[in-house]
């Protein structure tokens, strides 16, 4: 079940907020009391915690200004986020093998001949001035 994110009454007078900072992602996993977001408003800057444990889903982007009571995202209960792509030494290898025979020595690339850089020009002889 999924744990909606509202924007609370954040004072009498105040009808909008806008969405300062999310602190996480969306798509990562969040624990409850955690910050999840902060607002922003002309009296306050209050920051929203996580009421669950779960998987963030950002309905509104930081910049955006909504209305109080609006739905800004939601804390899927229970889910985990997807764990990161890992590439293992094994796949890396099998990527990275090429055949050697198949490497023709023309297509090698010779290293370049180091240059000589140029001598440093001599300073001039010291000059006497006559007072």
């Amino acid at each position: 079940m999924a744990q909606e994110i509202i924007i609370p009454q954040l004072g009498d007078s105040i009808t909008t907020a806008l969405i300062a900072r999310w602190h996480r992602a969306d798509g990562e996993t969040v624990c409850k009391g955690e910050s999840i977001v902060t607002l922003e408003s002309d009296k306050v800057a209050p920051e929203l915690e996580a009421e669950a444990d779960g998987v963030l889903s950002i309905s509104v982007f930081e910049g955006e200004e909504v209305a109080i009571g609006t739905v800004i995202g939601s804390i899927t209960e229970g889910a985990v986020a997807p764990a990161p792509t890992v590439t293992t030494p094994e796949s890396v290898e099998d990527e990275a093998s090429v055949d050697e025979a198949s490497v023709d020595e023309a297509s090698v690339a010779e290293a370049p001949k180091p240059v000589a850089a140029p001598k440093p020009a001599q300073p001039s002889p010291p000059v006497n001035k006559d007072s």
